[in-house]
């Protein structure tokens, strides 16, 4: 038997209530040629039996079980090493799922241009059926105008920009060539535990795209919402913690590939250098604004002026 066209991943965690959803949309693919590796990670719900129920409906599904809790990233991981001999694979949220089109659509993009490192999809975030009113109503995200495969130096420059949040941090709305996915999500990060990414994922995940914009000269997009992610009470709360993940990976990217970077060493490196003092990343912060040249540190005098504002109103009574 050949190895399927695509490996889609599925790592859970007391996902009973959405996982079928998730593997409906996956069995409904236009591409027939897959492979769908679902990994609880030990849940105390009936997660890992209604995954079971669909392995045994379809080969095409495989259930794992974790012995233990993992955490978000390393069940990630687990997720890639499970994978068969695929050439491409992709990560799916279990609380998240696909239009019908997405993995042929994607796949195309790739079979065309071996220049392309990554394809990543818009996004329709949708409300779950018991999502709280204030998640609000449905909305398109990451819709971007313009060709669909495109230098990735546009990932990286939007990424870095105050427009960061029209490029996705999640790779759950992506496909990749399969080795290099699980390569990317087993990234080492610095201060991996001090900084949390490996107990929320916030900052592995981006890690991805940053990674796939430095090896690849070229990205694919696609502007139709093939994605949908699912908006609920639990995984739309803006913390500081996730946000300190975000900017500590995008720091050391930039410390790391300066030179890769389509902006040079002012206004972005310093508006970041800011953000992670502000979010009490005090060291990594200045690491970066040691690297600013002249108008780089005239930038973030400004920036920190605008921080010590921002403080003093969230105090004032």
């Amino acid at each position: 038997m050949s190895d399927p066209k695509v490996s889609v991943l599925v790592p859970c965690f007391r996902s009973e209530r959405f996982l079928a959803t998730a593997l409906d949309s996956v069995r409904a693919q236009t591409l027939a040629s897959w492979e769908c590796v679902v990994v609880d990670n030990a849940s105390p719900d009936g997660t890992f039996a209604l995954a079971e129920r669909y392995a045994a409906e379809d080969p095409r599904f495989r259930a794992h079980r974790n012995a233990e809790n993992l955490g978000p990233v390393r069940n990630w991981r687990r997720c890639a090493e499970l994978a068969g001999g695929a050439q491409y694979a992709a990560l799916l949220f279990s609380d998240d799922w696909y239009e019908p089109a997405f993995l042929e659509r994607a796949v195309a993009l790739l079979d065309a241009d071996p220049g392309v490192g990554i394809v990543y999809s818009a996004v329709r975030l949708a409300p779950a059926p018991d999502a709280p009113k204030a998640v609000g109503p449905a909305r398109v995200m990451y819709a971007l105008d313009g060709p669909a495969v495109r230098p990735s130096a546009d990932y990286l420059a939007i990424a870095y920009d105050s427009r960061g949040r029209q490029v996705p941090r999640s790779p759950c709305c992506a496909v990749a060539r399969r080795a290099d996915l699980a390569r990317w999500l087993s990234l080492a990060l610095p201060d991996e535990e001090r900084l949390g990414y490996l107990r929320h994922g916030a900052g592995p995940d981006q890690a991805v795209y940053l990674q796939a914009a430095l090896e690849y000269p070229r990205l694919g997009h696609l502007a139709e919402p093939l994605v949908c992610f699912s908006a609920h009470g639990g995984n739309l709360t803006w913390r500081p913690d996730v946000e300190l993940g975000y900017a500590s990976v995008l720091a050391h990217f930039y410390e790391a590939h300066a030179a890769q970077m389509p902006f040079g060493r002012a206004r972005v490196p310093a508006k970041l250098a800011s953000r992670l003092i502000e979010l009490g990343a005090v060291d990594e912060g200045r690491r970066l604004r040691n690297r600013l040249g002249p108008l780089g540190w005239a930038l973030y005098a400004k920036e920190a002026r605008n921080r010590r504002r921002r403080a003093r109103r969230r105090v004032t009574p």
